[in-house]
């Protein structure tokens, strides 16, 4: 089974990942400063679309592509799955807290003042933001259901993320690390996490009532997938 195994300081740029019987020391990166304005600046502006009326774009930031593969589904053939997911920013550790009780405080507080609040949080994205890692939910997971990517994870934590633009396109080669809601082995800041991604999904998607599992991709590589400027080039490291 694959594992992610965090240091114990969020500030560490390393992971101990155990894949198979082998357990790898895997160095982090940094989003590149490339990445980082084209995030940033296309959130910003999808997000003053949407408060002007308009609809926020399937392309972009916030959807991407994640690639896993290890487990083989009951009855098929293939251990290769991609699934498109909604993808996120991380707070610094140093921020998670106030970030948390500033989403919780404003919850009920109406869609175009709510769309304001991340628009600003975007903003300051480079002194808010954690570079190394990527966030998301496992929506359809839960006690008695399991998806591909879930399985693969478990198997194998090596994913790969690719998000598709007009103009750009991006790849992030990550180890996944999923932390369950009830999971007593997590953390204090592991169970933060699961707070941050589950609160600021429900601030614009709604809760259904139940907590579910997150995961943090740690960025080990990146690319730039671009048509005209990038090929795959690779940026980091």
């Amino acid at each position: 089974m694959g594992e992610t195994l965090r240091r114990d300081d969020d500030a560490k740029c390393e992971l101990h990942v155990r894949i198979g019987r082998a357990t790898r020391t895997v160095p982090l990166v940094e989003l590149p400063d490339e990445y980082l304005a084209w995030s940033f600046g296309r959130r910003i502006e999808d997000l003053r679309v949407w408060r002007e009326g308009g609809m926020p774009p399937l392309a972009g930031p916030h959807c991407a592509a994640v690639a896993s593969f290890g487990a083989r589904e009951p009855g098929g053939v293939c251990t290769i799955n991609n699934a498109v997911k909604g993808i996120g920013w991380l707070p610094r550790a140093e921020h998670v807290e106030e970030m948390i009780a500033e989403l919780e405080h404003t919850h009920g507080d109406a869609l175009p003042e709510k769309l304001h609040r991340l628009e600003a949080w975007y903003r300051r994205g480079r002194e808010l933001f954690d570079r190394r890692r990527q966030c998301s939910l496992e929506l359809f997971t839960h006690s008695g259901r399991e998806t591909q990517t879930y399985r693969n994870m478990m198997c194998d934590p090596r994913v790969s993320l690719v998000f598709l633009d007009m103009a750009h396109s991006f790849e992030l080669h990550c180890i996944a690390q999923v932390l369950g809601p009830n999971d007593r082995r997590l953390s204090a800041h592991e169970q933060q996490v699961v707070r941050y991604v589950n609160a600021v999904h429900d601030y614009i998607h709604g809760s259904d009532g139940r907590r579910k599992l997150a995961v943090i991709y740690h960025v080990v590589a990146v690319y730039d997938n671009s048509p005209g400027s990038g090929r795959g080039r690779r940026l980091a490291p």
